[in-house]
């Protein structure tokens, strides 16, 4: 391999690795958003995804405010996918296990699955991409 080709190689990983945060991060964004919205608007948010509010308030804003935790434990692995592999892969299973959830109880969780699943899905595609350029960029 000679020094022009580990070069586009490199550059290469660097666009795989940008692209991969960004996706990530507007996975993270737009859950903080959710979670908030679950925080401090329960009824409202439920509302709009149609579910029932005869439990009270209370569970979806201790959900959204679960969300939100969840979500800045993620932080690492969407600003340093290379280093912060084990923060990648745990966001990848866990919406793997929250869209079989989310799916099990069917209705308007459903919604919530097919956000899972299609960030999950892009998640795990741009991660493995931004790994194996990184990888073969080495010498």
């Amino acid at each position: 391999m000679n020094s022009l080709s580990i070069g586009s190689t490199k550059a290469q990983a660097k666009t795989l690795i940008s692209r991969h945060r960004r996706i990530f991060g507007l996975a993270l964004a737009l859950q903080i958003v959710i979670g908030a919205l679950f925080l401090l608007l329960p009824s409202f948010s439920l509302s709009v995804v149609g579910l029932p509010t005869t439990m009270g308030p209370q569970w979806p804003s201790i959900w959204g405010a679960t969300l939100i935790f969840v979500t800045v434990m993620q932080v690492p692995g969407a600003l340093d996918p290379i280093n912060q592999r084990y923060a990648n892969v745990v966001a990848v299973l866990g919406r793997l296990l929250m869209v079989i959830t989310f799916l099990s109880f069917g209705g308007p969780f459903v919604v919530f699955a097919l956000f899972d699943l299609v960030f999950g899905a892009l998640i795990y595609v741009g991660f493995r991409r931004a790994v194996i350029a990184e990888l073969q960029s080495r010498p």
